[in-house]
């Protein structure tokens, strides 16, 4: 069919014709223009490469709250952040290959380390560069070499918080709990740790404050979490058999050991010595004494709040680096009562909810 068989209902006019391309490329221009938003919005998406030391609970958690911090500040992957986070598995040997390549496929605007080794790696290759830092669940940042002290700003390109309460509180802690039983001789702790630095920092500070608590170290090599775990238990068996006979109680390293249900159980199995503190709440319930742990969510959101600043200009720098604010007491009343301790008022007042039977 041709023009010239339209019925005069069937032709279009000229004014019809206008008003159709001008319809068209009306809906071709809204079309382009919703098409380029989620790219531009990529463009502009803040890029934060988030590097784990290892697949064990304090580390996977931290980072489950530090993304839901980072989404109630408005963060939203896939429109404006992009958020890359790698597992190092415990590997020394294979991170820093693996961190700079990922550095060479595109630069971020920040750097988050999730616990001591990936802190210490990344700082190492990053430290001259203007890249910013933040660092969290680090349990002694100062042993670590990252920073020169707490409470105070780096000056440099690193920042972060610290998942450890000062050693001199959780020390008074036990001493108060132990002092009815032995006031006038020293107690004998057994802390056996890996090679690791936040466990060697961690033993540093507790023997380097006065009190009538005697750590008894054994040290076993680091390896590999959670590839090395098995080996390490196996290790520990051997250490408590060491020490059995020279201590009178346990101190949970910090650490990828203290960060396991099978290091409290192989304690709890293998000695007649009881734990008198433990580095998880999960420690406790099992029965340990006591512990003083920093709250995971708190650690996240905490280290979210950092992000943000330094996202929005802040120099990491000129942010001291402090302690995580919230902290929970826990206590066992019935490992309490086996040693006929009287737990005081304001220690129960103190526990809250996490008092365990």
């Amino acid at each position: 069919m041709n023009d010239h068989n339209l019925t005069a209902a069937q032709q279009i006019t000229p004014r019809e014709l206008m008003l159709f391309t001008s319809v068209f490329l009306l809906a071709l221009l809204i079309s382009i223009f919703v098409c380029s938003i989620p790219q531009a919005k990529a463009k502009d998406a803040k890029y934060i490469l988030l590097i784990e030391t290892m697949p064990v609970p304090a580390v996977l958690e931290s980072t489950y709250w530090f993304k839901e911090e980072l989404k109630d500040l408005g963060y939203i992957e896939g429109e404006n952040l992009k958020l890359v986070i790698i597992n190092l598995n415990g590997d020394k040997e294979g991170a820093e290959a693996k961190i700079n390549e990922l550095l060479l496929q595109e630069q971020p605007d920040l750097v988050v380390t999730n616990a001591t080794l990936a802190s210490q790696i990344a700082y190492k290759i990053l430290q001259d560069t203007k890249i910013p830092i933040i660092f969290f669940t680090v349990g002694a940042p100062v042993k670590a070499g990252l920073v020169q002290a707490i409470d105070l700003p780096s000056g440099k390109n690193i920042t972060g918080k610290v998942k450890m309460l000062p050693s001199r509180i959780r020390q008074t802690v036990v001493t108060r709990l132990l002092s009815g039983l032995s006031p006038k001789k020293a107690i004998r702790i057994g802390y056996i740790y890996p090679d690791y630095p936040s466990a060697i920092g961690d033993l540093q500070h507790l023997t380097e404050n006065k009190s009538n608590l005697e750590f008894v170290p054994y040290k076993i090599t680091y390896r590999a979490v959670p590839k090395g775990m098995p080996q390490m238990i196996e290790d520990t068996i051997k250490g408590m058999t060491a020490l059995e006979n020279q201590v009178d109680y346990w101190w949970e390293s910090a650490g990828p050991l203290g960060e396991i249900n099978e290091y409290t159980e192989t304690l709890l199995k293998y000695s007649k010595k009881p734990i008198v503190y433990g580095h998880r709440m999960e420690s406790v319930q099992s029965g340990a004494l006591v512990s003083l742990v920093v709250s995971l969510e708190a650690n996240g959101r905490e280290t979210a709040q950092l992000a943000d600043s330094i996202l929005n200009g802040k120099k990491p720098g000129e942010i001291a680096v402090t302690p995580v604010t919230s902290f929970l007491l826990g206590i066992n009343l019935q490992t309490a009562i086996d040693l006929q301790i009287v737990v005081p008022k304001d220690i129960l007042e103190l526990a809250g909810d996490n008092v365990y039977r």
